[in-house]
């Protein structure tokens, strides 16, 4: 065994980073406070890259086997209507219907 395979961690469910500090509380106040100020601080590509991350992980039975979500196929049909006159909505207005909306 190499002696720079004696410092290598093996733990993929665990992130190690230089980058981060463990910070303790006096409240849960103080640290719902700390939490909002580094999610602002946070930039829209890490927000969306956490999105990503979040749905991969929340929906990982849908993933392909290289971690990708799958093609999907985008068929839009056009059919003729068989009707002359359009469809009446809700809120739209016939001539029985004169002053009731």
């Amino acid at each position: 065994m190499s002696e720079e395979n004696n410092y290598q961690l093996n733990d993929p469910a665990a992130s190690y980073s230089a980058e981060k500090r463990i910070t303790f509380f006096s409240s849960m106040q103080e640290m719902d406070e700390y939490k909002i100020t580094e999610m602002a601080k946070l930039t829209h590509e890490q927000l969306l890259a956490n999105l990503n991350t979040f749905r991969k992980s929340t929906f990982r039975e849908y993933l392909t086997a290289d971690g990708n979500w799958p093609k999907m196929e985008r068929i839009i049909t056009m059919k003729q209507s068989s009707t002359k006159t359009p469809p009446q909505f809700p809120f739209s207005k016939s001539p029985q219907q004169k002053g009731r909306f």
